[in-house]
């Protein structure tokens, strides 16, 4: 695995998106990565990116709901793979409120 990247199993992602909701952690973007001969190669048509929704929306809660809802909706519809990983990227609510001045 690359240095200072978490890759979570296609088939617990939908239990990593519902955690980081609890946790307050919005998902403002995510890339797919095959495992192919022990090695994480991206995958291009895996890439999502929420990070147009920092500046939407004047309320926090509002904001981590409409990213998490949004990734949730994304790779809830695709295909669990065995190889098959993602790398996401999140947010804090004292990151967005930072952004948000």
């Amino acid at each position: 695995m690359e240095e200072n990247k978490f890759y979570i199993h296609s088939s617990e992602v939908i239990s990593f998106i519902n955690d980081c909701t609890m946790r307050g952690e919005a998902i403002i973007g995510f890339e797919g990565f095959k495992k192919i001969d022990k090695k994480f190669v991206p995958d291009l048509g895996l890439i999502g990116d929420f990070s147009s929704l920092v500046n939407k929306y004047n309320d926090w809660v509002i904001f981590l709901k409409e990213c998490n809802k949004t990734a949730k909706k994304i790779l809830g519809n695709l295909e669990e793979k065995n190889n098959l990983f993602y790398d996401f990227a999140l947010m804090s609510e004292i990151e967005w409120s930072k952004r948000n001045r």
